[in-house]
């Protein structure tokens, strides 16, 4: 009911806002970068290894015909943003150069499908007070620096408390699903995002062409970027080592192994059975807000179809890199045995873990449970998938780790 009810207000405020010309109907890139440059009064985007993929996903989102004009309103403002930060970035790194001799040490990076316990993994791990991690509101404006003496009033921090606020509100199963904590530690995604190399767009939006235009792309471009990003924060408030995780790393692996080579990256895996149909869940959730009408079938097939390729190349990839670069852990033992394989992580990487901290970890477990927001339901069934469909797509995966099979 109350989803309908929104969506019902939500035609309604569209109306009027078209009636009234307030929504334009282009995402041609040209229009949303003036837009940017007229919001911020900066015109310097920086490198310009962006305009394809902008051009891209604008040219695919104009031609979405589900989606309603609140949600074109609303995903104009979305992507806009992205380029507000290009800017910002820009600008900043021209004042303060000096921020591009920030050393970043090797970073504790979690990978995994989707899904795979990744948040969970990185909520607990950093309670550790050697870890640098990246907030919400830091990764959703991460220029200029913050002021380390004015972070709870900071207005970009108070900005990110009102999005989350009202994503919320729109979307009820969010908590459930992906929830977004203002202070972290949430995923670095949003970093790509400003180089419009992420799966955000892929999650978010049927894009099919901008889709596979990602999983073929060269990465490089946005990890240098995401590196900078990593400098200008680090620049206010340093820890030993940044610990960072994202699904997108695993389509952009090799741009983060030639940006990060000395990465320490732990690999999460998970009965695929519930990962997938997970993530299809999430995509139908978040796309939700933009348009009429969905096809769940159409999500399932789009998530196999970038998956399981990405699965594959992410293996090669691993194949090549140094010995104990890499270090794989079980959704299952993460549930079971939480500090348990988190003193195998810090092991294998020989990183020291000492009972206070592990005392902290068991703190933050016992404050924020898993589905302490609801569980969060969904079906195979849904997204026309099924056991057979998903174990022939990653057949070799699961081979490899010995994953349980899909049920």
């Amino acid at each position: 009911m109350q989803e309908r009810a929104l969506l019902t207000l939500g035609r309604k405020i569209a109306d009027t806002l078209a009636s009234r010309h307030v929504i334009t109907p282009s995402f041609r890139a040209e229009d949303l970068m003036e837009r940017a440059v007229n919001a911020c009064g900066l015109t310097d985007f920086g490198e310009d290894h962006f305009l394809e993929p902008l051009h891209l996903l604008g040219e695919e989102l104009d031609q979405l015909a589900e989606m309603h004009p609140l949600g074109r309103w609303l995903l104009r403002r979305y992507v806009g943003h992205f380029l507000i930060n290009r800017l910002l970035i820009t600008e900043t790194l021209k004042k303060q150069p000096e921020i591009l001799r920030e050393e970043i040490a090797p970073p504790l990076i979690i990978i995994g499908l989707p899904r795979t316990g990744t948040s969970h993994l990185m909520n607990m791990m950093s309670r550790d007070h050697a870890h640098r991690t990246l907030s919400y509101w830091e990764g959703n404006d991460p220029a200029p620096p913050p002021n380390p003496r004015r972070m709870k009033w900071h207005w970009r921090r108070i900005k990110s408390a009102f999005e989350i606020h009202t994503a919320n509100y729109l979307i009820p199963a969010l908590q459930a699903t992906h929830k977004l904590r203002l202070d972290g530690p949430e995923e670095c995604i949003l970093l790509l995002s400003n180089s419009f190399r992420s799966q955000i767009f892929s999650v978010q939006f049927n894009t099919p062409r901008y889709t596979a235009w990602l999983d073929q792309c060269d990465h490089t471009p946005a990890y240098i970027e995401h590196k900078q990003q990593l400098q200008i924060l680090q620049s206010a408030i340093k820890r030993d080592r940044w610990l960072l995780k994202a699904p997108n790393h695993m389509i952009g692996i090799e741009g983060l192994l030639k940006v990060y080579p000395d990465a320490m990256i732990v690999q999460t895996h998970r009965d695929l059975g519930k990962a997938i149909p997970s993530i299809c869940n999430l995509c139908l959730n978040t796309r939700a807000i933009a348009v009429s009408e969905q096809r769940p079938a159409d999500i399932g097939r789009q998530m196999l179809d970038q998956l399981a390729p990405a699965m594959r190349r992410f293996m090669t990839v691993r194949d090549r890199a140094p010995e104990g670069q890499f270090y794989d852990v079980m959704y299952d033992d993460i549930i079971a045995d939480p500090i348990g394989t988190i003193k195998g992580i810090y092991d294998h990487f020989d990183l020291p873990l000492s009972f206070d901290t592990s005392q902290h970890m068991r703190h933050e477990l016992a404050r924020n449970p898993k589905n302490k927001h609801g569980a969060h339901a969904y079906h195979m069934e849904t997204f026309n998938l099924s056991r057979d469909i998903i174990n022939d797509r990653f057949d070799d995966y699961l081979q490899r780790y010995d994953l349980p099979i899909a049920v």
